[in-house]
């Protein structure tokens, strides 16, 4: 399996309790299953691997 790269600082995480400034970047929602204890929490996975991009991911689960 290929190395993920490095972090890109202009990637934001955005959680529901967040805010950040995100003028002039990609936006994505990640949209789905949130039910806590049930649903696995692909959202920190999806994040992890795209976090090279200098995109703004907005998440609807809590991030702890």
């Amino acid at each position: 399996m290929a190395a993920i790269p490095e972090r890109n600082p202009a990637f934001v995480h955005c959680g529901p309790l967040n805010q950040a400034d995100i003028s002039a970047r990609v936006r994505i929602f990640l949209r789905g299953s949130i039910e806590m204890g049930k649903a696995p929490n692909w959202q920190a996975t999806f994040t992890d691997k795209v976090a090279y991009l200098p995109i703004a991911a907005f998440n609807p689960r809590r991030i702890h």
